[in-house]
């Protein structure tokens, strides 16, 4: 039965009620000519994905123990605050008073309500704060939403499978752009994979970044990078490659920093703000398609070669307003010719102060060789040749 103000009201009351109290012609009457006349019976409820946990003695995913689902709750209507509950029955205690039962009930994995429990069903969807609402730990088994949900699922993954292992892809057996994808998904030592594992890799990642919900990295987000090319995937590719290399570390969460294969720390790439460090690589990638000169030497160090169309696409889609920034060189007096090849470096250039990204483009205006060449080796071929200039 149900109960406002501890007034018991039949279902015949609540449809011929007259008055204006919002409590029941807007809340209660509504679901209630629903639950009668429309809804499927028996009404299943059981725990919201966030309650299941991985039991590692069980070697299964369970939810809670139990949870006590009260039947009493406040509701404030414009005619003011009402309680309202549900019960069986209200008897008469010992001294006169009015004892309701049961005043709640414990919940256990998932519980059936039948038609004749339809007052229970009615406070569960209305009233009580466990169920159906946002961060409740029990929600309606809802088997038409959840079959449309898998068949949305399967969909989008059909579409990624048809991508990746179907023969009338057009990136069926192009090794080189699978290979970029996955690196660009986080997928580490492509090199030492089959083509085979990479795409398995990959799928997985997919599938574990669309069950997070994340937009970025999704199985959408992949067929989009697919049909349109973006520039962040060749970006994100070789932060992969490098990392797989060891010329590239996260310090601590708050540093990128170019290193040695031997960890020889050469100078930081990029310094990541309070909020760029839950998404770190993104921010770095996003970082590189600004600064091109850094992005360049990265690509060299870790010996990543880019689609032909990765500049040129990098410099179509950057934002207005946010210009293309090469990494930033200490001013050089130049001596010499005005024609002099080496441009702001000669053989009065302090080569052992200059930054590492200066280097590397001092060895560049050189055709100096800079993947694979250790700091100090590059700084000696740097000297031998601008000082062979001027002799």
């Amino acid at each position: 039965m149900i109960l406002i103000d501890r007034k018991h009201w039949t279902h015949e009351e609540i449809f011929n009620y007259k008055g204006d109290d919002d409590l029941i012609t807007q809340v209660i009457r509504p679901h209630l000519s629903y639950l009668t006349h429309e809804a499927d019976w028996p009404r299943k409820y059981k725990w919201a994905k966030g309650v299941w946990r991985y039991n590692s003695k069980s070697k299964s995913k369970e939810g809670k123990k139990a949870l006590w689902v009260t039947l009493t709750t406040a509701y404030n209507s414009n005619t003011g605050t009402h309680i309202v509950q549900v019960c069986q029955s209200v008897i008469k205690g010992d001294k006169g008073n009015e004892i309701i039962r049961p005043t709640g009930f414990w919940f256990k994995k998932s519980r059936f309500f039948q038609r004749d429990e339809i007052d229970y069903v009615l406070y569960m969807d209305l009233f009580s704060t466990s169920v159906g609402k946002t961060g409740s730990a029990i929600v309606l088994e809802d088997l038409k939403e959840e079959a449309r949900q898998i068949a949305q699922e399967r969909g989008k993954d059909s579409s990624v499978v048809f991508y990746l292992y179907n023969a009338m892809s057009p990136i069926y057996d192009d090794t080189k752009t699978i290979k970029r994808l996955a690196q660009a998904w986080g997928v580490p030592f492509t090199d030492r994979m089959s083509i085979d594992q990479v795409k398995n890799a990959l799928h997985d990642k997919l599938k574990y970044y669309d069950a997070q919900n994340d937009e970025q990295f999704g199985y959408k987000a992949l067929i989009d990078y697919i049909k349109h090319d973006s520039p962040i995937v060749d970006v994100l590719a070789a932060i992969q490659q490098a990392r797989d290399r060891k010329v590239l570390r996260l310090d601590n969460g708050f540093n990128w920093i170019l290193t040695e294969p031997d960890g020889t720390e050469l100078e930081v790439l990029h310094k990541l703000s309070m909020h760029q460090r839950k998404n770190s690589t993104d921010a770095l990638a996003k970082f590189l398609l600004d600064y091109e000169g850094k992005l360049e030497m990265l690509m060299d160090m870790s010996g990543y070669e880019p689609a032909k169309k990765t500049k040129e696409a990098a410099k179509k889609n950057r934002p207005p307003g946010r210009p293309k920034k090469e990494v930033e060189e200490p001013e050089q007096k130049s001596e010499g010719s005005d024609d002099d090849s080496s441009g702001a470096f000669n053989a009065n250039t302090d080569f052992d102060a200059l930054p590492y990204a200066s280097l590397v483009e001092a060895a560049k205006q050189a055709d100096i060789k800079t993947h694979g060449v250790k700091k100090l080796e590059l700084l000696t071929q740097v000297k031998k040749h601008y000082i062979t200039l001027t002799e």
